[in-house]
């Protein structure tokens, strides 16, 4: 995975205030979420 992809799911946890939020905004999962952060 690049650093961009890193960065953006980072962006979209901060926006979210959380993973769970950000997980369901994205369409992924909360722990390839926390795996790319």
């Amino acid at each position: 995975m690049d650093t961009l992809t890193r960065m953006r799911a980072f962006i979209d946890v901060v926006e979210a205030e959380g993973f769970s939020a950000a997980a369901r905004k994205i369409g992924r999962s909360k722990a390839l979420l926390s795996k790319y952060v």
